[in-house]
């Protein structure tokens, strides 16, 4: 394909159209996000081995955080415990009950 530019013309090497990219105005394509319980669901639905692998990834990640932000996300997590527990989604059970179960589910 030959395109005229001041004058003078130039070869240009034509690309497939099915290998082009639609154009994006100068920004980036991102996925769209998704939901935490999407993405959980679909990992719980790995093999164990892949499910392990993930775990440990997602637990590298949170290397290297500091104290402060450490701080934060605990306290974040802890506060949706408590809202859980407030709104009846989740059920508390006294710690010797607990140490029953744990008990017998390795026995």
């Amino acid at each position: 394909m030959l395109w005229a530019t001041d004058g003078l013309a130039e070869e240009v090497a034509r690309v497939p159209p099915h290998a082009e990219k639609p154009c994006t105005m100068g920004y980036e394509e991102k996925p769209m996000p998704r939901k935490l319980e999407d993405v959980a669901e679909e990992a719980l639905e790995l093999k164990l081995d892949d499910r392990a692998a993930l775990a440990e990834k997602l637990l590298r990640s949170l290397e290297g955080i500091s104290d402060a932000e450490n701080e934060r996300l605990w306290l974040a997590e802890a506060e949706r415990r408590l809202l859980e527990i407030q709104s009846g989604k989740v059920e508390t059970l006294p710690g010797e009950e607990v140490l029953r179960r744990a008990a017998a589910e390795i026995s």
